[in-house]
C-alpha cells in the first residue's frame, strides 16, 4: 500500500462521526478513491461518542469485487 493510500484511509476516519459530517462511513461502503489500485472495503466502525474513539477495519477490494480480507488495515 502507497503512502497517498494510508493518508486518504487516515483522512476518511475522521468522515464516521455522525455529528460532523452529513453522510458518514458505515460497515459495508466502499472507499473508492481515483487513482489507486484498490477500493477499500470497510469491515467494521467505531464512532465512540464517550471517549472521542474514531477507527475503522478496511480491506483492499479487487477489479472483480473480492474483499481481501489478508490485507485489513486499521486506521
Amino acid at each position: 500500500m502507497r503512502d497517498s493510500e494510508y493518508k486518504y484511509l487516515s483522512n476518511s476516519v475522521y468522515e464516521v462521526d455522525v455529528k460532523k459530517v452529513s453522510k458518514s462511513w458505515k460497515e459495508g461502503d466502499v472507499l473508492e478513491e481515483g487513482g489507486f489500485n484498490n477500493n477499500f472495503k470497510i469491515l467494521r466502525v467505531e464512532d465512540n461518542q464517550n471517549n472521542g474513539m474514531q477507527a475503522m477495519a478496511v480491506a483492499p477490494v479487487n477489479e472483480r469485487g473480492e474483499v481481501d480480507t489478508s490485507k485489513i488495515v486499521i486506521v
